[in-house]
């Protein structure tokens, strides 16, 4: 989380890799200490960062200069508290003057419970109450390649292979409630296979002089099949013990390729950044259910969602003795089709200029303040485009929706550090069109002609809200007592 404006997404040495959280972990479980140079932590895109839009980065620059030869590492580590993981990995690294790479994998299985209790509002002013329990089990292994060659002196050409099998299982133990009327239910998301993610990173970086001017290209390739099944076991009868059966099957093909150019040119007066990408996303996939309580709801529901992406931007850069200047603007285009069985083909095709500027300004030796504004452009994640209905208990469920649409975001942050280990950063941000997840209920009709009470049905999914704000204040203050233990103190408030 960054600063209030959500999760993170990861790059290595400035280049963005498509990666769930789970991978992410795992590539900074494997990395030694020893080999990265430094992290950098980017709120708000500037500069060349700008062709990677899209909310915060964490950035991770590795040292070039690590010893020579081949170096082996193995470990694991096991926890038990309130949830339990086992895990273990190895990696094998060779590095010369011309050629690097690491190879590793890595295996493990996590387990998480959680207890939910929510009240929900439904029509006739009647409280319905969730009470669930929830046990989930990921077991996966992957492995990734890292690779750098140096063919000539000013040409570098590098990429990432990485590979990963999940199995997740989650097991939800639930009862709804109103008007004095319980209804059980055992809810349950497995594979109907495993879920396998693959993914490419390959670039070109050609130092063009010695001055800096650098020519790079990249390409991304992401891809992941995940076939799932979501059933659910529930008694809607509170007198008769009397199960009924839910069933949703999940076969669905997410797809993303890349293309990116950048070119970096600095003169005497700034340095320019400059550069263009093309992005294509597709996600298609096919639903198969089965409903009991509701004899019209069998059959299949196809549904195909394919976004295209065009992007180009340009960023100055001027420093001086104590105060620094960078100023940029990012057009991008967004093209979508989709289309269920439900609904028919829809088409939104929309335009972004997104403006940015920073100022920093260095009173004294060893102390920066920092005013940066941006604007930015947050697109739906993979589980809230999927329509896979997801059951918590036997009436209440999340479903998401092909037809989401990208949101704008505007960013402010004034900051201040110094070398004494302060930090503090005010911040607001404001969004349009973001996305949020809500809550319908619905009444049922019911089975069975004889039942005397009503019964409801929540269903969550996504949608896009009109706007959002947040402000908040982080501080942060870091003190190294001795020179094994560092004391770190934070906090923040929005």
């Amino acid at each position: 989380m960054i600063l209030g404006e959500g999760p993170a997404r990861f790059m290595r040495n400035g280049r963005l890799t498509e990666m769930g959280d789970e991978t992410i972990q795992q590539k900074l479980w494997t990395m030694r200490s020893e080999d990265i140079d430094r992290i950098e932590v980017i709120s708000i895109p500037l500069g060349r960062d700008m062709a990677e839009m899209g909310g915060g980065y964490i950035n991770i620059v590795m040292r070039q200069d690590q010893t020579l030869g081949w170096r082996g590492d193995i470990s694991a580590e096991a926890g038990v508290s309130d949830d339990c993981s086992e895990r273990g990995s190895g990696s094998v690294s060779y590095v010369s003057e011309k050629f690097d790479m690491t190879i590793d994998a890595h295996g493990g299985r996590t387990t998480q419970t959680m207890d939910n209790l929510i009240n929900y509002y439904a029509p006739d002013e009647l409280d319905i109450l969730s009470d669930t329990h929830e046990k989930q089990t990921d077991k996966e292994i992957s492995a990734n390649l890292t690779f750098r060659y140096l063919p000539i002196k000013n040409l570098e050409l590098g990429g990432m292979l990485s590979w990963q099998t999940l199995w997740p299982d989650r097991v939800t133990d639930g009862v709804i409630s109103y008007s004095n009327l319980s209804l059980r239910s055992e809810a349950e998301l497995s594979p109907q296979d495993n879920t396998s993610t693959k993914r490419l990173t390959a670039y070109c970086d050609w130092h063009l002089d010695s001055k800096g001017k650098l020519l790079s290209l990249t390409y991304n390739n992401y891809k992941k099949d995940d076939d799932a099944k979501s059933n659910v076991w529930h008694n809607d009868d509170p007198i008769i013990d009397s199960k009924t059966w839910n069933e949703y099957r999940n076969n669905v093909d997410y797809h993303i390729q890349s293309g990116r150019l950048d070119l970096s040119l600095p003169f005497f007066i700034a340095t320019i950044d400059a550069g263009a990408s093309y992005t294509s996303i597709k996600n298609q996939g096919d639903l198969q259910y089965s409903i009991q309580y509701d004899p019209a709801t069998y059959g299949n529901d196809r549904f195909y969602y394919q976004e295209k992406r065009k992007a180009a931007y340009l960023s100055v850069h001027r420093d001086w003795h104590s105060f620094s200047i960078i100023t940029g603007l990012r057009y991008e285009h967004i093209g979508l089709d989709w289309e269920t069985d439900v609904y028919s083909d829809k088409l939104f095709n929309r335009d972004f200029w997104l403006p940015s500027f920073s100022f920093s300004f260095k009173p004294k030796e060893g102390q920066q303040i920092s005013l940066t504004w941006g604007t930015d452009c947050i697109h739906p994640n993979f589980y809230d485009l999927n329509r896979l209905r997801i059951y918590k208990t036997g009436y209440e469920f999340f479903q998401g929706d092909p037809g989401l649409q990208p949101s704008r975001t505007s960013n402010i942050e004034l900051s201040y550090h110094n070398h004494k280990g302060f930090y503090a950063c005010a911040y607001h941000h404001h969004a349009n069109n973001v996305v949020v997840r809500n809550a319908q209920i619905e009444y049922v009709q019911p089975s069975d002609k004889y039942q005397l009470f009503p019964i409801y049905r929540v269903t969550s999914f996504p949608e896009n809200k009109a706007r959002g704000n947040q402000t908040g204040l982080y501080l942060r203050y870091q003190h190294q007592v001795i020179p094994s233990l560092l004391v770190t103190a934070e906090g923040e408030a929005s």
